[in-house]
């Protein structure tokens, strides 16, 4: 058996040698390229439930995105814009609202009507409380 020195002098480990893959068989290949003629699903369940095309899933995607990595002036400027597409997309309108409390932008009415209405409780939930403190925040006067 071949050995393999590693970064301390003295130990020793083996080599495993791996067989290579078989090649496919011709129904194999067939079947694959079959697979690969075929136009893969757009949409989930999901989102046919919710009525969404694949545009607006992919808008609320990149809106999440970018709240995911922390980057909230972008998902505004890009909920906003996509909202002017979409106007009154409910998921929409939540993702910006998140991203207007993350950058300490207040809610407004409207915004704070939608959120006690959404389907998405946890999310409007949070949106909710962030605001809320924000505005305490903002009602405290320096000493």
């Amino acid at each position: 058996m071949s050995t393999l020195a590693i970064s301390e002098p003295g130990r020793q480990r083996p080599i495993v040698r791996r067989a290579a893959p078989a090649a496919p068989t011709p129904a194999q290949r067939q079947e694959r390229a079959v697979r690969l003629a075929e136009p893969a699903p757009s949409l989930t369940a999901d989102d046919l439930r919710r009525g969404l095309d694949p545009d607006q899933t992919l808008a609320i995607g990149l809106v999440w995105g970018h709240l995911n990595t922390r980057q909230f002036r972008s998902a505004h400027v890009l909920a906003r814009g996509c909202l002017c597409m979409w106007p009154g997309l409910p998921m929409l309108m939540l993702l910006d609202a998140y991203a207007r409390g993350e950058l300490g932008m207040p809610l407004d009415k409207d915004t704070r009507a939608m959120l006690d209405g959404a389907q998405y409780r946890s999310l409007a939930t949070l949106i909710l409380r962030r605001a809320t403190l924000d505005d305490v925040l903002r009602s405290v006067t320096p000493c």
